[in-house]
């Protein structure tokens, strides 16, 4: 597992920024570096390159490994069970 922190910054003012650590099993960029494909324990989810949350994908649980095939714009990720997502 590995953990990432990242600043979340709740409003102009610096008092309002916290840290959050996220632990996660695998991430990916899509695309470009504007999104972000990140899984967790439960499920992936997709963020922007502000941290915000765009997508939460219930459909991929317990994900191992993910790759993306950009000229298919496919996220291909296999989970604990060994099954194919």
């Amino acid at each position: 597992m590995r953990i990432l922190r990242k600043r979340k910054n709740l409003g102009k003012d610096k008092k309002y920024s916290q840290n959050i650590e996220l632990v996660f099993q695998d991430a990916i960029f899509l695309q470009n570096e504007k999104l972000m494909a990140i899984a967790q324990k439960k499920w992936t989810y997709v963020y922007d390159n502000q941290g915000t949350e765009i997508h939460c994908l219930k459909k991929t649980d317990r994900v191992n490994k993910m790759n993306y095939l950009p000229y298919h714009f496919l996220l291909a990720s296999i989970n604990r069970l060994s099954m194919s997502i």
